[in-house]
């Protein structure tokens, strides 16, 4: 079993990860003069950016205290937030998304981004118990 701290770091170190492969993808995407997929790529650099950032900083404090049960109860609390997220992207891109290609793509890379770190957030709170303590 993982210490509470080696633990926290450990899925900092995998959200670093995804954001720096959003934000790098996202990039790549920009390039392709199509404007749904730029669309999907401004959502990837934007949510990789505040992954990333997230990471650093929850990283850092990561020596600080936190009960398996606190953490389980928060990575469940962002599941569930990030459910709301892809329904707020399936939303905007049926919406403001239907006549224009570009926002349609940024509705869909919402929902991306809300998919992946649904099953991050769930696949690490079932975890949690296992690894913590």
């Amino acid at each position: 079993m993982n210490s509470p701290t080696t633990f926290i770091q450990t899925i900092m170190h995998r959200l670093l990860l995804w954001g720096a492969f959003s934000t790098i993808g996202g990039i790549i995407l920009q390039f392709t003069r199509k404007p749904f997929w730029i669309g999907v790529g401004q959502q990837a650099i934007g949510w990789g950016v505040i992954d990333a950032l997230i990471a650093l900083v929850a990283g850092r404090s990561a020596s600080r205290s936190f009960s398996s049960q606190t953490l389980r109860r928060v990575l469940f609390i962002s599941a569930g937030l990030d459910v709301l997220y892809m329904l707020g992207g399936f939303i905007f891109a049926r919406t403001k998304g239907v006549t224009d290609e570009k926002l349609r793509g940024q509705g869909w890379g919402i929902v991306l981004q809300g998919l992946f770190l649904f099953k991050f957030d769930l696949i690490h709170a079932l975890l949690t118990n296992n690894e913590y303590e």
